[in-house]
């Protein structure tokens, strides 16, 4: 193939979609980090605080991220589970 054709493939509907694709779950655990640390802030940098203390506080943090992100995705996916269901059903 030429480079010509390669570089077509670049910028083509198909890898713009990946693209999407790709940065939407980064996006959903930015935001959800981003609100966790939001709202955790002025607790988390305490002075006199130990690093075994600020380990445990960063490590507790991450897994409510995770959790979080865990619940919205199921939580979506099922709302999807439903409407095509629905759709199935109405087609039927």
């Amino acid at each position: 193939m030429s480079p010509a054709a390669k570089l077509g493939q670049l910028f083509s509907i198909t890898a713009l979609r990946g693209l999407i694709k790709s940065l939407l779950p980064a996006a959903v655990v930015a935001y959800v980090s981003v609100g966790c640390l939001r709202r955790d802030w002025p607790c988390s940098w305490r002075p006199g605080r130990s690093a075994h203390a600020m380990l445990g506080f960063a490590g507790s943090r991450v897994s409510e991220v995770a959790l979080e992100i865990r619940s919205r995705a199921s939580s979506l996916v099922g709302s999807r589970l439903l409407s095509s269901s629905a759709s199935t059903f109405r087609a039927n």
